[in-house]
């Protein structure tokens, strides 16, 4: 027990996480570094404690396969109905789509040279669990998705500021790991931001670690500009009769 305490401390001194958790986030990132792409799916959970702003849950699709390929969908299309924003790497372009269509009906692309750093995705960076990690606890058992959670605590948010905030805080990160498959099943993001309290859950429905990519996955989409549709509760837009689609 002694020895057992003077290896935490001497772990603290030289700036290395501590934590009973610290092995399995370990194991977690040494697997997701040696993956070649990912293909996950779930829905996110959120919520941001400022007036006005309530809770909100939304479906997401990401895959990877290289620092410069990447698609990730966070909202949804159902026949007329969009709402999400798309973000596509395809090796050598980014494009960054929002779409909404209703009262205030938009959608717009922004297009700009890829690179590693515009082409990091916003989730699924397992790779860096360990990054700016100051300690890491397991706190128990989740039943109902038959995994082990993990609560660790940052310096910054790091690589995950596109869902947390732009200033480097301290913040949490709960991680929720199947032992047998060290696959990660949900994890919460928590910060406490001076404009309130920030929070947002991510649970993974579907991980694909390696999978087959289709020959037009990663391909940017036809470009779209700011638009209104015409069949679309007309009457409020008699000045776009017009638009473009």
């Amino acid at each position: 027990m002694i020895a057992l305490l003077m290896l935490i401390a001497a772990m603290a001194a030289w700036g290395q996480p501590t934590g009973d958790g610290v092995p399995l986030l370990s194991e977690v990132a040494g697997v997701a570094r040696a993956a070649t792409g990912w293909r996950v799916e779930g829905t996110m959970e959120g919520r941001v404690d400022i007036a006005n702003i309530g809770p909100q849950q939304k479906h997401f699709t990401l895959s990877r396969r290289s620092p410069l390929e990447l698609k990730h969908v966070l909202g949804e299309v159902t026949g007329d109905f969009e709402n999400f924003t798309m973000f596509v790497c395809d090796g050598s372009s980014v494009m960054y789509r929002r779409a909404l269509t209703g009262i205030s009906a938009y959608r717009d692309d922004m297009v700009f040279a890829a690179t590693p750093h515009a082409c990091q995705p916003p989730i699924v960076r397992w790779e860096d669990l360990l990054e700016s990690l100051r300690t890491a606890a397991l706190t128990g058992e989740d039943a109902s998705f038959g995994c082990t959670m993990v609560r660790a605590e940052y310096s910054s948010p790091g690589n995950l500021r596109f869902y947390i905030t732009d200033a480097d805080m301290p913040f949490a990160r709960t991680v929720c790991i199947d032992p047998i498959t060290v696959m990660v099943r949900w994890e919460q993001l928590e910060v406490g931001d001076p404009a309130g309290p920030y929070k947002v859950k991510f649970i993974y429905t579907r991980v694909e670690r390696n999978p087959e990519f289709a020959a037009d996955e990663f391909a940017i989409p036809p470009a779209s500009r700011v638009w209104v549709r015409q069949d679309l509760r007309p009457a409020l837009y008699p000045e776009c009769m017009n638009c473009l689609k």
